[in-house]
């Protein structure tokens, strides 16, 4: 798809995730990705294609850098939502994103994550922001939507009764 100024937007996303591993971190040779970093319309787009291309295995040198730079809690949850790693760099680096991205995050490192939320629930008590949801509706949906009686029903209550308990 061709964008405004001739620029090309590859759809569907993961298609494009594809392309720019393929391209800009397939081995030697590959070109350089940042001086395309200083050119792109929306520099947010550009970060979450190179998360993208991260979870399809690419290694992106100052990725984090890059998040860093952009603050934004949807870009912090997408990076979680890659691995259980990256969750864990998020939530080491910005505990007080745990809100934002607590519920990308519990899929992926549950273990880690539930502590932080308690703590969040601890340290506001009922007090929460209008613009997310408290550490218990996110607890209680990850520990609820998932199909009754299934190994990840069980499993998800048993990580969070253990976590709780310690």
């Amino acid at each position: 798809m061709e964008g405004r100024n001739g620029s090309v937007s590859v759809e569907p996303a993961p298609m494009r995730w594809v392309l720019v591993r393929r391209f800009f971190f397939g081995g030697a040779g590959a070109p350089d990705f940042r001086p395309f970093l200083n050119i792109v319309e929306d520099a947010h787009c550009a970060i979450e294609t190179l998360i993208g291309a991260r979870a399809r295995g690419a290694s992106i040198p100052d990725l984090e850098t890059y998040l860093e730079q952009a603050g934004s809690d949807r870009l912090w949850a997408s990076y979680a939502s890659v691995g259980p790693s990256e969750t864990r760099h998020v939530m080491r680096r910005h505990p007080e994103r745990v809100l934002a991205v607590g519920e990308t995050a519990l899929h992926n490192a549950p273990e880690f994550v539930i502590p932080l939320l308690l703590d969040c629930l601890r340290d506001t008590g009922s007090v929460q922001r209008r613009d997310s949801e408290g550490p218990l509706e996110i607890l209680s949906r990850w520990a609820t939507h998932v199909f009754p009686g299934t190994r990840d029903a069980i499993r998800r209550r048993s990580i969070l009764f253990d976590t709780t308990m310690h």
